[in-house]
């Protein structure tokens, strides 16, 4: 799902074809919904029982906020750079902050489990 949607938006700003535009926005919105359920999953199988309500209402909150409070930097940053270089940018952020965290929760099992 992550190195999908990286690379669907590190490629789409290099596309000219309104078609082929269409058909990779599409593409990243599947890999992404694929990435909310693969998150959602992980999470509420490491989060204690009683916990698991307020986390699903934490995690809701935040992915439908996240959004329109990201927009208007992101559009300032458009604004001044262009918007292909943003969508690269934002692509290279996504992707590195995803393997950064993937990295430490990776680590952190090994840990759990060396024990």
């Amino acid at each position: 799902g992550v190195p999908a949607v990286t690379a669907l938006l590190l490629i789409l700003p290099l596309m000219e074809s309104l078609p082929l535009a269409t058909l990779a926005m599409t593409l990243t919105g599947f890999f992404m919904y694929l990435n909310f359920a693969a998150l959602t999953v992980s999470l509420h199988l490491d989060v204690d029982e009683s916990y698991r309500g307020r986390v699903s209402s934490v995690m809701g909150m935040g992915f439908s906020s996240l959004g329109p409070l990201a927009s208007g930097p992101w559009g300032h940053m458009a604004d001044i750079y262009g918007a292909p270089e943003v969508m690269v940018i934002s692509a290279v952020a996504f992707g590195g902050f995803s393997a950064l965290l993937a990295y430490l929760y990776t680590r952190s099992l090994r840990t759990k489990w060396a024990k």
